[in-house]
């Protein structure tokens, strides 16, 4: 599924467009000079539909590199297949690298999650190595010595520990995958886990709208190509009022 000239969704589960995987968050391709990036792994459960769809848009060409936002197994349980077909370079915060690294159940809260009804009994997740560690405010150029695009991580916990959201510049676009972080409606999706923090979200949503962007695309729901700083506005609001900003579901 294109969305503009250099960015395409190849990836997304019943909370999004179904073109994967019901589990699937929605995983975005971007086009780096001749490179490709992938942003989220999906959940790794049937990876068939998300790998068909990455082989289908490049024609035969592979991603180079992949951006986890986040530990969650809809977001980086596909890691290590991705890993595994394409031999690209996996980059993550030092949390998310430990969890996936460990595959740790207990960081991941994937026990929780599955006897929430979130996914299935058999569900698991497969260790995954990762490449590079990303800090805040850390950037990385990618395609040719200047660089057709630039990634910056933003540090944004809340919804979990080890967040990041990624600010994304090039092609005249500039551009926030938020993950989990926030959604378009000004949602957000907190949970009863042992790392979901609403005093951190909050900063992290005000973080994020200080940020210098026009599209915001989230792990979920739809996308808004321009104006999207609308929707942290829409949160924000909330939070002003001394109200929690609505709930993804």
């Amino acid at each position: 599924m294109q969305i503009t000239g250099h960015l395409w969704l190849v990836g997304s589960g019943r909370m999004g467009f179904d073109l994967s995987d019901p589990l699937d968050c929605h995983v975005y391709l971007l086009a780096a000079g001749e490179e490709r990036i992938l942003i989220d792994a999906g959940a790794g459960y049937d990876t068939t539909q998300l790998l068909a769809n990455i082989d289908e848009t490049l024609g035969g060409g592979a991603p180079t590199r992949l951006f986890l936002t986040h530990k969650h197994v809809d977001h980086s349980g596909g890691a290590a297949v991705l890993k595994e077909r394409y031999g690209l370079e996996i980059w993550a915060s030092a949390h998310t690298a430990e969890a996936v690294v460990n595959a740790d159940r207990r960081l991941i809260c994937l026990d929780e999650a599955i006897a929430a009804g979130l996914y299935p009994p058999d569900m698991e997740f497969q260790a995954c190595s990762i490449d590079h560690i990303l800090n805040d405010g850390d950037e990385v150029r990618i395609g040719g010595e200047e660089g057709v695009l630039t990634i910056k991580a933003l540090s944004t916990p809340g919804h979990c520990d080890g967040h990041l959201s990624f600010l994304v510049d090039g092609y005249g676009y500039r551009m926030l995958f938020s993950g989990d972080s926030i959604f378009c409606g000004g949602r957000v999706a907190w949970q009863a886990i042992y790392d979901c923090s609403i005093t951190e979200h909050i900063e992290s949503i005000r973080k994020m709208q200080a940020a210098d962007f026009s599209a915001l695309l989230p792990g979920h729901l739809t996308f808004s190509l321009r104006r999207g700083k609308r929707h942290l506005e829409a949160a924000l609001a909330a939070v002003n009022r001394l109200r929690l900003p609505p709930h993804l579901t």
